[in-house]
């Protein structure tokens, strides 16, 4: 359980569906639920692939290790990086959502209208950076606990929904409908696919349940597990929730332009359905939502971070671990100064990792970095740390930079 809450908690339900169902419907109209279903089975197809490699791979730098372990060093260490990337714009995003939101609540509520969004967002990163020092048990449950009480109050309308629809008291006098699952006359399959790219971005993060690989037990076989109960969720819960809101505005040409037009979709349709303080409490959900994505794409972002730090493809201070609480400190403090800390900072320095020439994954390993200490722009400045310091070293072939830490046996390049 604890293992899947990192894959639904960076996945964010229900920030989710307080954004993507309108983009669907901008491009579908009344069809909208089709993107999610079909989104379903193409991601469906991509968890396939990580249910195998979580299967037979456990490592805490997830796709680093699994495309490395299949595909070659070299495509592992592409492939890992790009990923890091994504964890690390995550954070940044889930911080938005919460100031969006949490004005909106503020604003709702009578609390505190026209809020300051800055304050809302020092909070978020004070409490998602107190969580994820924690430890990685009380980190996943505080992102279940989130993605449960959230997602609780998006079910809560949708059954208030389908019982005002199914008794024929709706606001519009809508009625249960299968046209929500009917493309709309004059949209093809190429629409159809364009609209599926919102479900896409709905899903993205089931995958994170693959860098607890080296701190979960029995991890290649709750990982794979974790990872289908996510998907599975997903698909249901998109599916059914983005009908439910095509049908709650009602799939004639007013209810479609108001669904297209809707900024909250959802807190629309609990001021309608049900009353502000629904409207307000979803807005709320919708914070701690975005709380959970934040602190779900710092853990993971963290772990990637020190599976590079120890296998020699980023500061090796990166690799260290609390003796107190088993989290990369290092690499946590690292992911959660984004962006400064997308270069990873070598103390002094600032170093930017390439590859080495021979890599193995079996254990960390030296790595060829090029580095250059801050303000240092002269070719005579060139630097090599050691232990956290800088020392000259004469130049090499590559002007205004220089190599360290290589192995016995490796030159430097030409």
């Amino acid at each position: 359980m604890e293992t899947a809450a990192v894959s639904v908690g960076v996945m964010a339900p229900t920030l989710a569906m307080s954004v993507t169902g309108v983009a669907a419907a901008a491009v579908l109209g009344r069809a909208a639920p089709l993107a999610f279903a079909v989104a379903a089975l193409g991601v469906g197809l991509v968890a396939y692939g990580f249910v195998r490699l979580a299967g037979e791979f456990s490592h805490a730098g997830s796709v680093y290790a699994f495309v490395g372990n299949t595909l070659g060093p070299r495509a592992g260490f592409l492939a890992g990086w790009a990923l890091l990337l994504t964890y690390l714009v995550f954070p940044p995003v889930s911080i938005i959502g919460v100031a969006t939101f949490g004005r909106a609540f503020l604003d709702t509520t009578g609390l505190a209208r026209g809020a300051d969004w800055y304050p809302l967002a020092l909070a978020a990163w004070a409490v998602i950076w107190i969580l994820a020092a924690r430890g990685v048990r009380p980190t996943t449950r505080s992102v279940l606990a989130f993605e449960v009480v959230s997602v609780c109050l998006i079910l809560v309308l949708m059954g208030v929904i389908w019982w005002r629809l199914a008794a024929g008291t709706a606001p519009g006098g809508q009625r249960p409908s299968g046209q929500a699952f009917v493309l709309p006359p004059g949209v093809g399959i190429s629409a159809l696919a364009l609209a599926a790219t919102s479900g896409f971005l709905a899903f993205a993060g089931f995958e994170s349940a693959g860098s607890l690989g080296e701190e979960s037990l029995l991890p290649t076989r709750m990982i794979p597990r974790a990872i289908i109960a996510t998907v599975a969720f997903g698909a249901v819960f998109y599916v059914t929730c983005v009908a439910t809101q095509t049908l709650g505005f009602g799939t004639g040409a007013a209810g479609v332009s108001a669904f297209q037009h809707s900024q909250a979709p959802l807190g629309d349709l609990a001021r309608v359905y049900v009353g502000s303080p629904l409207a307000a409490l979803l807005d709320l959900g919708a914070v701690l939502s975005a709380l959970g994505a934040g602190l779900g794409g710092v853990i993971v972002a963290a772990r990637m971070m020190f599976s590079f730090g120890r296998d020699g493809l980023a500061a090796r201070r990166l690799g260290d671990v609390s003796a107190a609480t088993g989290v990369p400190r290092r690499a946590l403090a690292c992911s959660s100064t984004w962006p400064r800390s997308v270069c990873c900072p070598c103390w002094s320095c600032t170093c930017s990792p390439t590859w080495p020439r021979r890599a193995t994954w079996a254990a960390a390993r030296p790595a060829r970095s090029r580095c250059r200490p801050p303000g240092c722009s002269s070719r005579a400045s060139c630097c090599t740390t050691t232990s956290g310091r800088c020392r000259p070293r004469r130049m090499s072939s590559s002007p205004g930079w220089c190599w360290h830490g290589l192995p016995p046996g490796w030159s430097s390049p030409r």
